[in-house]
């Protein structure tokens, strides 16, 4: 892709004059991306678990090379021009770790992400500042999601009026519309049964969720403590999810006996502190294995 084609502008109005003023942002997706400082191509890596990866100057494990497996359709991309690239529709080019040492069981695997990279990110740390429209907007959402998380009771929709979660978090349930409806848990009053399954914990059944009430089962009350608390909540749909798994428009889906494991905090899209108009944005250099046909911006 084009570096370009990852610049976002942001237009907003100068509170001196009135006046409408642009900003130039880089997508978060840069970050991922492999590149050259001087070249406008950037490439990016699609395959799962690679963009785990993480930086290590001093101590790394693992190198990048281009492919050299017979079970790739290998391309020469030193005799691959630009003008070509640019023309290609379709992903082939194919780069591969390889490790340059022995790696132990746990031990996590480490790329050195070039010494262009490491200068960006020593001189954004040098010159790091939290603007203040950032201050009010934005904390530490991973720390505070986990002490969120690890609280025992979750407040209501009617205690959080008097004690609100700040406005970048919201509650979400790990719940499956269409099990739901395959089960028949619908209750003679129109509210659902929250029920387990092996896989009501993935990733994908976790979706927005409003808080209604909590309380006691009714099973061995006096013998239960604040964390067997029992919720009733509202489900609600989010982006992403399958036509089977959405709430029909205008429908108020209850569902009640939800656990407290079942209920978690998130971030409300693009307020994490990785959107910070600070955050740092750098793609990871290929250095000497960026062919020199590729190098558009010397």
């Amino acid at each position: 892709m084009h570096r370009k084609s990852l610049e976002m502008i942001r237009i907003k109005q100068d509170p001196r004059t009135g006046k409408e003023v642009s900003e130039t942002l880089q997508s978060i997706l840069l970050n991922y991306c492999f590149g050259h400082k001087n070249s406008s191509i950037l490439l990016f890596p699609y395959a799962p678990i690679v963009n785990y990866i993480n930086h290590s100057k001093k101590e790394p494990n693992v190198k990048l090379r281009w492919s050299q497996s017979p079970h790739h359709d290998v391309i020469d991309v030193n005799a691959l021009k630009l003008s070509d690239l640019k023309l290609m529709k379709h992903a082939g080019l194919m780069l591969e770790f390889v490790a340059t040492r022995d790696i132990q069981p746990r031990e996590e695997i480490l790329l050195d992400y070039g010494q262009a990279w490491q200068d960006a990110w020593d001189s954004h740390v040098e010159r790091w500042r939290l603007s203040s429209s950032s201050h009010d907007h934005y904390h530490d959402n991973i720390a505070y999601i986990q002490d969120l998380d690890n609280d025992i009771v979750i407040r209501t929709k009617e205690e959080q009026q008097r004690s609100p979660y700040p406005d970048d978090i919201f509650t979400s349930c790990y719940y499956s519309y269409a099990d739901g409806m395959r089960r028949g848990t619908k209750r003679s009053d129109g509210i659902f049964v929250w029920a387990h399954s092996r896989s009501i914990f993935y990733d994908k059944n976790l979706r927005p969720c409003i808080v209604l009430d909590r309380y006691h089962s009714d099973v061995g009350y006096q013998s239960l403590m604040e964390k067997d608390y029992l919720y009733t909540v509202v489900i609600l749909n989010r982006f992403g999810l399958r036509t089977d798994e959405r709430i029909p428009r205008g429908q108020a889906h209850i569902v009640t006996s939800v656990p407290r494991n079942a209920i978690r905090f998130s971030n409300k899209i693009y307020t994490s502190d990785q959107h910070l108009r600070e955050a740092f944005r750098h793609e990871i250099n290929l250095d000497e294995l960026f062919p020199p046909n590729w190098l558009d911006l010397l």
